[in-house]
This record gives structure tokens, C-alpha cells and sequence, in this order.
């Protein structure tokens, strides 16, 4: 689903209006942005939003241990793990098919007939966002910048959000934390401004 189809604009209306249902609280609005979110991204690949789910959810609890690790020179192996974790992935989508192919090279070079298997893998979209903003967070909370998301939903949701998720830009978690915590609502104000600015 890309921003300029007409799809898009009919998702994008529905999830404007179920927002604003005047009977929903500030927590069933979250669901609906995490579900339209998903639903965003998984209309495109849905195992690569298996993907997304799962890298979010690895950095939420590393996170956590982080946060709770007495004394604080106890978090670096966590922040190790998420670093690890994150750029292994994005290495291994990214740079895979480069990898293999310069090995199976130089192998070549000093008489090693490799024949690797064919990956051909699928770079998903957004995973450079998505992985450097979750990794963002987990430095964030290594250096005591940032309080700890306890909510696995509302992290998620940070990570996912679609308007950025695909196009960016990488948003730290400090400039987002703000609208997970204070309930909104649209105005016609926000609106129009909105609509100006596309």
C-alpha cells in the first residue's frame, strides 16, 4: 500500500474516523493505530510483519533488563545483545546475497569451488527505519536518556507507526514518547494543518 494510491486514502479516512469514535478511551485508540499500523505494513509481506513484531519485541525486553540491571555497568552485555541482534538482522536482509557472493569470490581466487545456496532474499521495506529506531531506544536506555516503555503495545506502536514506518524518518523515542502518554484527538484545526502540509 503506497501513500499515493487511492487505497491508501480510503485506509487512511477509516482509521481517522475510527480514532475519533467518541466512545473509545485513549487506550482502545492506541489498538486501532497498532491494528491499522499492522495492517499497513502486513499488506505488503505479512511474514515480514512477523518480522517487525518480533525484532520490536526482542528490543522491548532487552530494554527492560537493561533498566533493571543493578549496578548500571550491568546493562552493557544487553545493549551488546541488541546490537548484535538488530544489526545481524539488518546485515543479513542488507548484505547477504553481497556476502555470499564475495566469498564464493575470493574462495574462487584460491582454487575453492563454493556453490552456496541461492538466498534470493527479499529486502523488507522499512527494515533500515525500523531497526535503527528500535535500536535507538535500547541506547537510549543503556545511557539513562529515557525511561523504559513497560508496555509492549505502546513500544510496538512507536516502532510500527505507519505514517513513518516505510518512508521515515527515524524518530527517537523522546520525541515520540509524548503521544503515547497524553490522549489526542483530531481537530479541525489538526486537520486542516495536516492536509496543508501533505
Amino acid at each position: 500500500m503506497t501513500f499515493d494510491s487511492l487505497t491508501f486514502v480510503v485506509f487512511f479516512i477509516a482509521v481517522v474516523a475510527m480514532f475519533n469514535l467518541p466512545s473509545l478511551s485513549w487506550s482502545a485508540r492506541k489498538n486501532v493505530l497498532l491494528a491499522a499500523s499492522f495492517l499497513f505494513y502486513g499488506a505488503w509481506n505479512p511474514p515480514f510483519l512477523l518480522l517487525l513484531i518480533a525484532s520490536a519485541t526482542v528490543d522491548w525486553w532487552l530494554a527492560l533488563r537493561m533498566a533493571a540491571a543493578r549496578p548500571t555497568n550491568r546493562r552493557k552485555p544487553w545493549l551488546i545483545v541488541s546490537l548484535v541482534a538488530n544489526l545481524g538482522l539488518l546485515g543479513f536482509f542488507e548484505y547477504g546475497d553481497f556476502l555470499r557472493d564475495n566469498t564464493q569470490t575470493l574462495l574462487a581466487l584460491v582454487g575453492i569451488d563454493w556453490q552456496p545456496a541461492t538466498f534470493d532474499i527479499l529486502l523488507p521495506v522499512g527494515i533500515s527505519f525500523y531497526t535503527f529506531q528500535s535500536l535507538s531506544y535500547c541506547i537510549d536506555v543503556y545511557r539513562g536518556d529515557v525511561r523504559v516503555q513497560k508496555s509492549l503495545r505502546d513500544y510496538v506502536l512507536f516502532v510500527g507507526f505507519f505514517p513513518q514506518l516505510v518512508a521515515g524518518p527515524i524518530v527517537r523515542y523522546r520525541d515520540f514518547s509524548a503521544q503515547l502518554h497524553t490522549p489526542r484527538r483530531t481537530t479541525a484545526d489538526g486537520f486542516a494543518l495536516g492536509c496543508r502540509c501533505c
